[in-house]
């Protein structure tokens, strides 16, 4: 009997774009392996610039998935205000989102789950606000709320299933994990994304180049490993924080390697 194998894993590898200095660096480095892009709605006009000037470039982007970067405590405190107050955010949001190509269709908007999880009544206010965002732009798109492995509360994994399952319009989610963080924790951390399979469109690997340890690739495979048994075909995104402009392309190309033996490592392991 032929033994079962796991298919390979086919996904977009993508580059969280946040910093004018990560801009600079794509418009030269090769787009290749990263072939899609996280970006920043604050640099959406910058980003607009570089790709008409270099336009070849750039030939091989297949997705840009929009961060829409709001205010953490705007974000958070809006789905406690009036209902006028909400109103007005909600349209200016939705026109914002109106004025964006269409094809940029995934939109990350970082809404808080740990606070929905520990107030109803802000979690209902929540469910009506994200729907009355959604019926407000003329341009259907996929609204992404991210969750952060390791989290405050591992609770809110099931409450965001629940949420989500529950939605009745196109809402999915985001992981994004920092594996330098889950180093020292007892986290079966794994066990997130089974809980959450059906319905994450975006995995951030974020590294954090201020810790000490660094990110290896034996701390790549287990997520890696996971998502490919998943069959996950959506986008991986390397993000990268806490650095200077000198070091930024030296850390993404070593990354790039890191992801790309991974991968081969897995998919000749899973052929055998």
């Amino acid at each position: 009997m032929l033994k079962y194998q796991k298919q390979p894993l086919i996904c977009n590898f993508a580059l969280r774009i946040d910093s004018v200095d990560m801009l600079n660096i794509i418009s030269t480095y090769p787009m290749d392996f990263f072939e899609s892009i996280e970006l920043s709605f604050d640099l959406f006009d910058d980003f607009i610039a570089t790709l008409q000037s270099k336009f070849d470039h750039f030939s091989n982007l297949k997705n840009v998935i929009i961060d829409m970067n709001i205010n953490q405590a705007l974000i958070n405190n809006i789905v406690s205000q009036t209902k006028a107050i909400k109103d007005n955010f909600c349209y200016e949001l939705a026109n914002q989102l109106d004025q964006l190509p269409s094809k940029f269709n995934k939109i990350v908007l970082k809404f808080d789950f740990d606070e929905a999880m520990r107030n109803k009544q802000y979690s209902n206010n929540l469910h009506k606000l994200l729907k009355n965002i959604i019926s407000l732009t003329s341009i259907k798109r996929q609204i992404i709320i991210p969750l952060t492995i390791p989290a405050n509360d591992n609770n809110v994994f099931n409450f965001a299933h629940n949420f989500v399952k529950n939605f009745e319009l196109p809402l999915m989610l985001s992981l994004d994990i920092s594996p330098q963080k889950l180093i020292n924790e007892q986290s079966d951390y794994l066990a997130y994304f089974q809980t959450l399979k059906y319905y994450f469109s975006l995995v951030t690997i974020t590294y954090d180049h201020s810790f000490t340890q660094r990110l290896k690739k034996k701390n790549l495979i287990p997520i890696i490993e996971e998502l490919q048994s998943q069959q996950y075909s959506e986008t991986i995104s390397l993000a990268v924080a806490n650095t200077n402009k000198d070091e930024l392309e030296n850390i993404i190309s070593k990354y790039q390697s890191n992801f790309s033996k991974v991968l081969t490592e897995l998919n000749t392991k899973n052929c055998l």
